[in-house]
């Protein structure tokens, strides 16, 4: 065990006072203990801050015993000051009302790592619950996730969102601080990001392989199509608005396998979270998450996936209000297509690539930094999924807006022969 102590404040009495609490044991002896950082692996660690607690210590009930927890940090960049504030209010009373929500209809549902410890002084941190030790760990985003992987996301994702809906209908003010996406158009240093990465994308055309008339079309879309949704990124879906995660890709999900069997997920870093459409969260998993294989397989059945757990959650939850049908959801997806463009040429290929965390992207002085060998490395996916676009007339956003209730139409159509 590593004796290694970044974190200053975690010292013998407070872990003595801390084994106490959370296990009910008592004549506490800390034998030993240490702060290491995480495994990526098992626990998102991009922004440096998290930091595991591995404690042996003797009890009354046992000689020798241990146990380990996960430590975040509030950062010391005071830009990020209100995204931990947030978090933590979202990890003390949102998230134990979900599951609150759910004993009363007596199931036992976890959505995050249970928040153990929360403080102030003398520095602002949560410890939380290491779910390693529960059998939870996380997959490399570089693979993709395989289609059960997807499935059981999208389940617990729509558990989320159906949950927040309940509480959103009895509570609205307790969700007055989230009512805005990391994307909103006065995120200036997001605005900058996703321009000059899709800036770059149009200076490579050539190298990318993007040429004829797609590459015509991607010239005309960069400035119109990133306003277009940053716009409307909070909007609802036909009324009905969930809490979303705000950055639900790969490293954020921990899964737990019995057997091979893939038996349940639970989210992490949850500090973008904010109201409003199903499809921000559902679009960014899709192009940032979800293997390309099983994209373009299955991606109409994983959302109908999310759409049917969404629903029995609402039923069960004894939900009275207005339910989006599962054509509501496809079409809003063909609505939003502004959004799958962008993600699929400016994030989700880093995150994919690399692992980058979102910040860490927005970050970059210099976009082209990593980008020419990251997009040249997806350049036969991302040339499908550009022909694939265009054959939906997505590429024609902001050009032609008449084309957005043609689209509509069509789709409505083809919808009701079905």
């Amino acid at each position: 065990m590593t004796t290694e102590n970044p974190a200053k404040f975690i010292n013998s009495l407070f872990l003595k006072d801390f084994v106490e609490r959370q296990y009910n044991e008592t004549d506490v002896k800390i034998l030993n203990y240490g702060v290491e950082p995480v495994n990526a692996k098992n626990f998102n660690d991009a922004k440096g801050r998290i930091q595991r607690v591995l404690v042996s210590y003797s009890s009354k009930k046992a000689p020798v015993n241990t146990t380990s927890a996960v430590l975040k940090i509030k950062s010391t960049d005071p830009q990020k000051f209100e995204s931990f504030d947030k978090e933590a209010s979202i990890y003390k009373s949102i998230l134990p009302s979900f599951v609150d929500n759910w004993k009363k209809v007596g199931e036992t549902i976890e959505f995050a790592p249970r928040l153990i410890v929360s403080q102030n002084e003398p520095k602002s941190f949560m410890i939380f619950e290491d779910v390693c030790n529960h059998g939870f760990f996380s997959e490399e985003p570089s693979i993709g996730l395989n289609l059960e992987q997807s499935k059981i996301s999208l389940q617990k994702l729509a558990f989320v969102h159906a949950t927040s809906v309940i509480n959103l209908t009895k509570k609205p003010e307790d969700f007055g601080q989230f009512n805005k996406s990391i994307f909103n158009k006065d995120n200036k240093m997001v605005q900058s990001y996703l321009v000059d990465a899709f800036q770059f994308v149009l200076d490579n055309l050539e190298t990318l392989g993007i040429e004829g008339s797609i590459g015509a079309k991607l010239k005309t879309l960069a400035s119109p199509l990133i306003s277009t949704w940053t716009s409307g990124s909070t909007e609802s879906l036909n009324g009905f608005k969930v809490f979303n995660h705000g950055n639900f890709w790969t490293k954020n999900i921990l899964f737990k396998y019995v057997k091979e069997e893939y038996v349940d997920a639970v989210f992490v870093d949850y500090h973008n979270g904010y109201v409003g459409s199903p499809i921000v969260d559902l679009m960014y998993f899709f192009t940032s998450s979800v293997s390309f294989d099983v994209m373009k397989e299955y991606k109409n059945e994983l959302l109908y996936v999310y759409h049917e757990s969404l629903r029995f959650s609402l039923q069960k939850l004894n939900y009275q209000g207005n339910v989006p049908s599962l054509s509501d959801l496809q079409l809003e997806f063909l609505r939003s297509g502004a959004l799958e463009v962008i993600l699929s040429l400016t994030i989700g290929p880093y995150l994919r690539f690399s692992g980058y965390e979102l910040s860490s992207i927005f970050k970059q002085s210099n976009v082209a930094l990593n980008s020419a060998n990251i997009l040249k490395y997806y350049e036969p996916v991302i040339n499908e999924q550009l022909h694939q676009f265009d054959s939906l007339g997505l590429l024609d956003w902001g050009t032609v807006d008449s084309k957005i209730k043609l689209l509509t139409g069509r789709f409505n159509r083809i919808l009701s022969q079905n």
